[in-house]
């Protein structure tokens, strides 16, 4: 009971709007992106992976079951995350790509008049 109450006490601190207003959003998404190619982020999430699962091998009750039921929960949205930040900095780099090089064949185009 007291554990419950502790948990949600930390959800309610954490759900905090105010906590959030200090981060730049537009430096995790680097972050996030950059995690995509390193090999040493990939390692350390295929260990984490399979502490977790170990983990839930072992037979746990209750409560203890549901918090490492957590821990997976995040530890795959945070490769999910990665895989979207990811793929959002591609679009970026394509998407300006492509409007450079439609700027030289318009250049040239002028040029050519």
């Amino acid at each position: 009971m007291l554990k419950r109450l502790i948990v949600q006490l930390l959800f309610r601190l954490l759900g905090n709007s105010q906590t959030y207003q200090a981060v730049n959003i537009e430096h995790v998404n680097q972050w996030l992106a950059s995690q995509k190619q390193n090999v040493l982020f990939h390692e350390y999430w295929k260990l984490r992976d399979y502490q977790i699962l170990k983990t839930f091998g072992t037979g746990l009750t209750g409560d203890n079951n549901m918090i490492v039921f957590g821990q997976r929960v995040e530890h795959l949205r945070l490769l999910a995350e990665v895989d979207r930040a990811y793929k959002e900095k591609e679009k970026v780099k394509r998407r300006i790509t492509a409007q450079r090089e439609a700027g030289i064949k318009i250049n040239k185009k002028k040029g050519g008049k």
